[in-house]
């Protein structure tokens, strides 16, 4: 897990405090934790923050359809610093730590947990984190999804499993779709440029309602700032964050003929 001083910086919006809020009622209250957003929201990010900030804290990133001895493993990696052998094995040993050692798991890229095309496997994943790890050891867990919403929890084509899932996982944040331009977008633009012009602040919002979300509209905020730094004929306008979108995700203009 990465230190404070090796990631990002993060800028404290809308999203990134109800992250926290709902990651300290996880900690505090112990309870199931699930959290739902778009890529692109600073989900990651925050939680990274957070967990590095509580050295009993972990903040867990799952690989591609990840099965249950992938998970096993990469639980045992982060909690011991190394895997134990087979499956059972490194379940007993996770198992133990969690019983001596009073910690939080956060559970990063949790949608993975549901990519495997049997849904025995799916199944195996979810009732392991909540059955091994979070009833039998009273372990704080928060699971972070990206491509799945509350919703299809309640209702999607998993909804008769998941369902039974949210019953037990009474601290929740659903992420709304569409990013927040005062309370989301702004705050990151000032950081960065503290007197940006309303239209400034527009582009931003655009560019953040784009593929990349945030996390694009981030990168173009220190470019232009770079661009800036380096040529005072430029001013971080609207304009220029745009063409700057532009020659990123479009490869600039192409002559018209």
């Amino acid at each position: 897990m990465k230190t404070l001083s090796k990631l990002e910086p993060i800028v404290e919006n809308v999203v990134t405090k109800r992250l926290r809020k709902t990651l300290d009622i996880c900690a505090k209250r112990n309870m199931l934790t699930l959290i739902f957003g778009e890529t692109g929201r600073g989900k990651s990010l925050t939680a990274a923050h957070w967990c590095a900030k509580r050295p009993n804290a972990r903040h867990i990133m799952l690989d591609a359809a990840t099965s249950q001895p992938m998970l096993v493993r990469r639980i045992a990696r982060e909690l011991l610093g190394e895997c134990r052998g087979s499956t059972e094995e490194n379940k007993n040993a996770i198992e133990r730590y969690l019983l001596d050692n009073e910690t939080i798991l956060v559970i990063d890229e949790a949608n993975q947990l549901l990519e495997p095309p049997s849904l025995s496997a799916k199944k195996k994943n979810m009732e392991y984190l909540r059955l091994n790890l979070w009833e039998k050891t009273r372990t704080s867990v928060a699971l972070i999804f990206t491509t799945y919403s509350l919703g299809e929890f309640e209702h999607g084509r998993l909804s008769a499993f998941l369902e039974q899932f949210l019953g037990r996982a009474m601290n929740r944040c659903d992420i709304p779709s569409g990013v927040f331009s005062i309370s989301e977008v702004t705050p990151i633009v000032r950081a960065v440029f503290p007197e940006a012009t309303p239209e400034l602040i527009a582009a931003a919002v655009e560019i953040a309602g784009g593929t990349g979300k945030l996390r694009s509209l981030v990168a173009y905020l220190n470019i232009m700032r770079e661009l800036v730094a380096d040529d005072s004929s430029m001013t971080p306008d609207a304009a220029l964050l745009l063409d700057i979108r532009d020659n990123y995700e479009k490869g600039g203009e192409w002559p018209q003929e």
